[in-house]
């Protein structure tokens, strides 16, 4: 996270333009996703060798969930949303999960740090249309969560402490 945020800072000083910038930090993070891995396991990491790791089996749901995030987050307007640190770092955090979902299985656990930038950029929002998309989201989060916890991410006893909720 470091890493991205600190070269997004370091592309403010020499690209001006939003789009281009984040296109250009999208190309790279996508070239750079192809060797973390193996610079990861060479580094002596531990879980770089781990199973989950090296078979990495996304179905797509959570890619085209929040490829609706970010296109809500280009209707708003790239330059309106990265003029509040919120939106921003919500901004760099759903291109990164995008950007590393097939080639990275770690950027499901990115994603949920990067997601409370993104409620609390929508939370200072005044705009009724913003609540609207925003609940939605939520909504089908909420599913996807109940989804997870009966889909054996649990154990038995975590299932039905947590089904009262469902």
């Amino acid at each position: 996270m470091f890493f991205v945020l600190f070269y997004e800072h370091v592309l403010t000083t020499f690209i001006k333009n939003v789009k281009l910038r984040l296109l250009f930090l999208s190309l790279t993070l996508f070239a750079l996703s192809f060797f973390m891995l193996a610079v990861a396991s060479s580094l002596g990491v531990r879980q770089a060798g781990a199973s989950h790791l090296v078979n990495n089996t996304n179905g797509g749901g959570g890619f085209v969930l929040f490829s609706f995030l970010l296109f809500f987050l280009y209707l708003r307007g790239l330059n309106n949303v990265c003029r509040t640190p919120y939106g921003k770092i919500g901004l760099l955090g759903v291109l990164v999960y995008l950007i590393f979902y097939f080639t990275i299985p770690i950027s499901g656990r990115l994603i949920s740090v990067f997601l409370l930038f993104y409620y609390v950029y929508i939370v200072l929002s005044t705009n009724a249309k913003d609540y609207f998309s925003s609940f939605i989201f939520l909504l089908i989060n909420v599913y996807l969560w109940g989804n997870a916890i009966n889909s054996e991410s649990l154990t038995k006893l975590g299932v039905s402490y947590f089904s009262v909720f469902l």
